[in-house]
């Protein structure tokens, strides 16, 4: 019975996440319907998979690890030989944090880590992407005469679905940058689908996390400028 119960969820895990792969409108339009406020499943959906492609990541990195690993002998020894030159003895302290760098690196440091970190950035993400949702999103009138629910609870289901592109880190070299492509336009067909609004909209919904950081980064520049305006026009 357990080896049954675990084959279900297996073959369950794999057929959500090629379902949202190949047809993510298809998907999130029916998880938009289906949406029960639970956020336990989808929030184990999205760290199974970043550990998943963390572990895989972590595989073929070891196996390019003595490459690197020459690389950055080379390197910790010209540093040792340089401070040995400044201050001698030196050169033993920076030989031990080079050995344990590399361990950390190309241990399984960042694989055990990897569910806290994706847990945290769901959690936080999920924050802003719902204040944006509240901002920009007029709740449309449903079926049964009721307005449309914008919920935390939706936009937590939303992002932790929408992460199932990042499996695709687990390929050598530029799995990593694809992943966050095709994360970045399922999120934005998902924003699409679970708010009923417009594509101008369901962009700036799924990426509000950075339009905020940019608007602030903005705001602080201006503030900036117009501080040094304002003292140069006092001083001369």
């Amino acid at each position: 019975m357990a080896k049954a119960l675990l084959a279900n969820t297996v073959r369950d895990y794999f057929r959500t996440l090629a379902h949202i792969l190949t047809d993510p409108g298809d998907f999130f339009r029916r998880e938009r319907e289906l949406d029960d406020g639970s956020v336990t499943g989808p929030i184990a959906f999205a760290l199974v998979t970043h550990w998943i492609a963390s572990a895989v990541e972590w595989i073929w990195r070891g196996a390019m690890g003595k490459l690197f690993q020459q690389w950055q002998g080379q390197i910790a020894h010209l540093l040792s030989e340089i401070a040995e030159v400044d201050s001698p003895g030196r050169g033993a302290w920076v030989g031990a944090v080079e050995q344990r760098f590399s361990q950390w690196v190309w241990g399984v440091g960042p694989v055990l880590l990897d569910p806290f970190f994706t847990l945290f950035s769901i959690l936080f993400t999920g924050l802003l992407v719902y204040a944006g949702s509240r901002i920009l999103v007029t709740p449309q009138p449903l079926a049964n005469g009721s307005l449309q629910a914008i919920r935390f609870e939706s936009t937590i289901r939303l992002l932790a679905y929408a992460s199932a592109p990042g499996i695709l880190a687990c390929l050598p070299v530029a799995g990593s940058v694809l992943a966050y492509i095709v994360s970045s336009v399922v999120l934005v067909i998902g924003a699409h689908e679970l708010y009923r609004v417009g594509w101008p909209r369901a962009i700036v919904i799924a990426f509000f996390p950075k339009v905020l950081f940019a608007g602030t980064l903005m705001m602080g520049f201006a503030l900036m400028v117009l501080g040094i305006l304002k003292w140069v026009a006092g001083n001369f």
